[in-house]
């Protein structure tokens, strides 16, 4: 008996093209990995590569549209199975309205856009291969002047976290017992050292700074927001 070809919608099609290169660039940009083996991030786009799960394996991509909002996003790749994607629920591409599954399309099209012009962490030169050194050999820095830089940098960072480890403990608004100097002008004093200290490490051993000034950027970014959900929560009990 002659069988029919099953029709495949285009939009599929393109839904795994967009999937697949999404996640292609989380991984290879992503400016860390979690914990969890094949979990990656870039600009709050996080990918996680499920090998091992009990119904086969998949991959998941997960954001927030518009970018620090409250809406979750989750998009889901299962190598010959049928695809799904959920905003805060599911759908199935043989199933639905069909302005349900457009404006799911738009969304994964938007998703590529927005991680195309995502910051890129460059990645280091790969260097010729060098002579082993046995593990067991130690090398020390020697030069007078870039010992004494990073020795006064970590002398700054123990500093500022006395500072703020008595912020913790008696409040940023109190004083210290015995001398009355405000814990927050002792915790601002040492945040200045922490940067002068930086800048100096920096100069000398010819860091990047444009790399360093991304990186700092996604991290304000990162930790701002965590911070903000924190304030929100709180404001709700």
């Amino acid at each position: 008996m002659e069988q029919t070809a099953r029709t495949i919608d285009p939009r599929v099609v393109e839904y795994e093209c967009i999937f697949a290169e999404v996640a292609d660039v989380v991984r290879r940009y992503g400016e860390h990995a979690s914990m969890f083996t094949g979990r990656h991030m870039l600009d709050d786009v996080e990918l996680a590569d499920m090998s091992d799960s009990p119904a086969g394996p998949f991959s998941a991509l997960s954001w927030k549209e518009p970018p620090g909002s409250s809406s979750s996003y989750v998009a889901y790749l299962r190598p010959g199975k049928q695809l799904d994607f959920g905003h805060m629920c599911r759908c199935d591409f043989r199933g639905g309205s069909k302005r349900f599954i457009d404006d799911i399309m738009d969304a994964m099209r938007e998703l590529r856009d927005r991680v195309a012009s995502a910051p890129r962490l460059p990645r280091p030169p790969v260097k010729a291969e060098e002579p082993r050194i046995p593990t067991s050999t130690w090398v020390p820095m020697t030069d007078p002047g870039d010992v004494a830089a990073l020795t006064k940098l970590v002398e700054e960072l123990g500093e500022a976290v006395s500072a703020a480890a008595r912020c913790l403990a008696q409040g940023i608004a109190e004083s210290e017992p015995t001398t009355g100097r405000p814990n927050r002008e002792w915790l601002e004093d040492e945040i200045a050292d922490v940067r002068a200290l930086t800048i100096v490490v920096m100069q000398r051993f010819s860091l990047d700074a444009g790399r360093i000034a991304e990186r700092q950027q996604v991290k304000w970014r990162h930790k701002t927001e965590w911070i903000g959900a924190l304030d929100e929560k709180k404001d709700t009990h």
